[in-house]
């Protein structure tokens, strides 16, 4: 295991805007639509708005009715389903919508969610939830998500997707249920392959909990809270973010207080550059353990690290309790090769 740090006092964050990725095309899907009985917008779209919604989705699941464009419009909430299920490539547009307690789950290829609004506050479950895709875009998306459920809970998570980009959207999190039972992730990444999250806002506010060590290491199943959690996902780019996760909680009877910023586990081929990430505890007093991760990886092959700034902040940790804790900008636990760390500021204040 290597942990990477050095103790001196926490800055003001400046910008990175240094790294440099390939460039993204927009998608466009073409309409082949045989309905008559659609009300029609510019360039061939649908309304969708809260008066007609169930001509489009399924009343009792919400999946997509037709293989018709789609454009969101107004404010939608108490629809009687928890999401729109998007099985279908079509296009998706959204002019001054708003999702309360609604999410989006996508399930098919080429999609573009983009200038989308979301106020969550419902017990548990994802806002938008990605199963299987391929080639999507989240793009200038807000999430508000606030819970106090003792269900797992996402703001994005993505399963099995290939080639997903998920681009300068704004995120905040909050939850301060100690539940060791349940996950809290900001973003979930499990499976898939070439993904990107890049030029994001991600506010978090999370509590400290134990891991679970009945699961087989290593795991980002393992530690039930972080900011973003990436399982089995080669080729993963985590670049230009701004990552910020303070303690919300934590529970006095705790024997690892853990909480991870950024948590990658096996996933090779990764790049983690230019983010600015912060982790605040005020919440752990002065000699109690507490266990914080700014950058932490586990069992790959070939991950490139550079270029990012980590600061650190708590007035916990301790060498007796438990053995060990504090805060470590960037841990490696191996076994790992072609592993290159450089040009980072890392910073950790105990």
């Amino acid at each position: 295991m290597l942990s990477v740090g050095a103790v001196s006092a926490v800055d003001d964050v400046n910008s990175t805007d240094n790294v440099f990725v390939d460039g993204t095309n927009d998608i466009s899907c073409d309409l082949q639509n045989e309905y008559d009985d659609v009300e029609q917008v510019s360039n061939d779209y649908v309304i969708v708005d809260s008066s007609n919604y169930l001509n489009y989705f399924d009343e009792e699941n919400g999946t997509l009715r037709y293989n018709v464009d789609l454009c969101f419009m107004g404010n939608f909430s108490n629809l009687g389903f928890s999401s729109f299920v998007i099985d279908k490539s079509i296009g998706l547009d959204f002019n001054n919508a708003n999702f309360n307690n609604i999410g989006f789950t996508l399930k098919a290829n080429d999609l573009t969610l983009k200038n989308a609004v979301f106020n969550y506050d419902v017990s548990g479950g994802s806002v938008i939830s990605l199963e299987g895709t391929s080639n999507v875009i989240i793009d200038n998306v807000t999430i508000d998500y606030k819970t106090s459920s003792d269900s797992n809970s996402y703001a994005v998570d993505l399963i099995n997707s290939n080639n997903v980009q998920l681009l300068n959207n704004t995120i905040r999190y909050f939850t301060n249920v100690t539940n060791t039972n349940v996950y809290n992730y900001v973003i979930k990444v499990v499976g898939g392959s070439n993904n990107l999250v890049r030029g994001n806002k991600i506010n978090a506010f999370l509590p400290l909990k134990d891991c679970d060590f009945s699961i087989p290491f290593p795991n980002t199943d393992i530690d039930l809270v972080a900011g973003v959690a990436v399982q089995s996902s080669n080729g993963f780019k985590f670049l230009n973010n701004e990552l910020n996760v303070s303690v919300s909680a934590r529970d006095s009877n705790l024997f690892y207080p853990t909480l991870d910023s950024f948590l990658m586990v096996e996933s090779n081929n990764s790049v983690v550059a230019g983010n600015n990430i912060i982790e605040l505890d005020s919440t752990t007093e002065t000699g109690s353990a507490n266990y914080l991760y700014g950058i932490d990886i586990y069992k790959l092959n070939n991950i490139s690290i550079w270029n990012n700034t980590v600061k650190m902040n708590t007035n916990g940790g301790s060498i007796i309790v438990n053995g060990s804790g504090s805060a470590y900008p960037v841990q490696i636990t191996g076994p790992i090769n072609d592993c290159n760390i450089y040009n980072n500021t890392l910073t950790p204040v105990i």
